[in-house]
């Protein structure tokens, strides 16, 4: 499934990237995941947890994450 964005995240200055783990194993139904580009020869990945099946369920849940993302087709 895709999601689309539906406010803008801002990264302020300032904010500190540490170390990540050498090894992540995400199940796709419950992640999105996004790369951006800083520079030319540059890229990184944006992760957010944006919860399986059983977690659309509970109403705020729902409710919370859907301020942020709406699914969107596949194909678009």
């Amino acid at each position: 499934m895709k999601w689309r964005l539906k406010k803008d995240i801002v990264i302020k200055a300032g904010t500190i990237f540490d170390t990540s783990c050498s090894k992540m194993e995400l199940d796709p139904s419950c992640h999105g995941e996004c790369i951006i580009g800083l520079t030319k020869d540059t890229a990184g990945h944006v992760i957010y947890e944006i919860g399986n099946s059983d977690d659309w369920k509970d109403p705020k849940f729902k409710r919370a994450i859907s301020r942020w993302f709406e699914p969107i087709k596949e194909g678009i």
